[in-house]
């Protein structure tokens, strides 16, 4: 849980390690204990697509405090990773929407993109804050100074 700063004065951002389903899990937990009347945007990227495929059903429920979710491409570890066609961020994020219809879950490509998805999720917010947690053990991290203002 590393404050990294504001997006805008209504929105804080961090920066997690969680990759594995029960720290995900705890770690959302914790954010909606300290920031109760918090909009929660998780954005994740799994980490190993072997990792992805062997918890699949547990990364399933783990998402349940965050209001929305942002899903990157599942960051592949050289020389460990295969390119897994079945298992994936996107079909994750596909997954979670179908148990979850009233969250905002989004895949997204692009990460590049990231600031214009967040701000397009809280355009209906419905609470006076946001907390965005940037969540992974990948390349998650690099991304997070695109959300700062």
């Amino acid at each position: 849980m590393e404050y990294r700063g504001n997006m805008n004065p209504k929105t804080k951002v961090f920066d997690d390690y969680a990759h594995h389903p029960s720290e995900i899990k705890a770690t959302l937990q914790a954010f909606r204990e300290k920031f109760p009347k918090s909009n929660i945007v998780c954005v994740y990227q799994a980490h190993q697509a072997k990792r992805l495929k062997a918890l699949y059903k547990d990364f399933i429920g783990a998402f349940s405090d965050a209001d929305s979710l942002v899903f990157l491409p599942t960051y592949e570890v050289a020389g460990r990773d295969n390119k897994e066609k079945e298992f994936t961020s996107e079909k994750l994020a596909q997954d979670i929407s179908k148990k979850e219809p009233e969250k905002k879950v989004v895949y997204l490509k692009n990460p590049q993109k990231i600031k214009s998805v967040v701000e397009e999720l809280l355009t209906t917010n419905p609470y006076p804050l946001t907390t965005v947690v940037m969540m992974g053990a990948g390349t998650v991290v690099n991304y997070t100074p695109l959300l700062l203002s």
